[in-house]
């Protein structure tokens, strides 16, 4: 695109260096989500550096997947759902093994579903569709963004024929999603309960985790669902033990892999790894 004004470009200069010294609600998330999207692409295969970071940090580890790494990619149109795909790609093509949870999963569908509620109740053309899809007076919702973008193409798509298409033309269900992300993007569901089965107190870890979340939120004044309380608590359990799923050297199943990393745009669990309940790399305690 060329400006062809002096005063044009000199605007949009003036605009572009607003938006990244003082980005406001959804730019900022916009940028955050791009910054740390870049830093992965990069770091896995793209950078000089990515060769030594895939051998020191990946090798023999598998990465859970987090809830906002699956809903972008999962919505068809965008860059950052083109981002995402280039990352699981490139991590499927270095042999990562690539898990997430029933409740990553849930989260995903929820976030599909509160988005056709909001289509439904207001129409595919309307002034919430719109806000929903670029944050403002909404959180932002990755499908309906999507969806706006995919319907350029598509266009009298019906927004529940969209979520169809989102998980392969099959109904959008928990079921179908976790089929879809492991046929298509070989991101297989781990059941936190063998963690369970396997260590006793691995519940009170969650339960603990839990509350710590909640009153980090709450100090943070973060606004986090109960949803996404207990996905956090459980992804974190499965990391910090993730030892007990270790395979002996009898067995070669290459979908456990001695240690686990989590692909994340977000960085709360960093700060449940140092400061919660249950410490890693720390004396554990009772």
């Amino acid at each position: 695109m060329e400006l062809g004004s002096d005063r044009l470009r000199y605007g949009f200069v003036s605009y572009v260096a607003e938006l990244l010294s003082n980005p406001r609600g959804a730019q900022r998330a916009y940028l955050e989500h791009l910054a740390l999207t870049f830093f992965s692409v990069h770091a896995l295969a793209m950078d000089p550096e990515g060769h030594r970071f895939r051998r020191e940090y990946l090798s023999g580890r598998s990465l859970l997947v987090d809830s906002n790494v699956l809903i972008p990619l999962l919505s068809l149109s965008g860059t950052v759902q083109e981002r995402m795909g280039m990352i699981v790609r490139t991590a499927r093509e270095h042999g990562v093994p690539l898990v997430t949870t029933e409740n990553f999963v849930d989260e995903v569908y929820r976030h599909g579903s509160w988005a056709s509620h909001l289509v439904e109740t207001h129409g595919a053309q309307s002034l919430e569709v719109l806000q929903a899809a670029r944050g403002e007076g909404f959180k932002q919702n990755a499908f309906i963004d999507g969806f706006v973008l995919y319907s350029v193409d598509q266009h009298q798509l019906r927004f529940p024929s969209y979520l169809s298409v989102c998980v392969g033309g099959q109904e959008f269900t928990r079921a179908n999603i976790s089929d879809y992300l492991e046929k298509h993007f070989g991101i297989e569901l781990i059941d936190s309960q063998e963690i369970a089965s396997k260590r006793s107190d691995a519940f009170v870890d969650r339960d603990d985790t839990e509350e710590f979340i909640r009153e980090q939120a709450e100090d943070s004044q973060v606004d986090k669902s109960d949803t996404r309380i207990s996905a956090e608590a459980e992804a974190y359990v499965i990391v910090a033990n993730w030892e007990v799923l270790r395979p002996g050297e009898e067995d070669s199943a290459a979908a456990v892999s001695w240690d686990i990393g989590l692909l994340s745009q977000g960085g709360f669990l960093n700060r449940i790894a140092h400061l919660g309940p249950r410490p890693i790399n720390k004396k554990r305690r009772r």
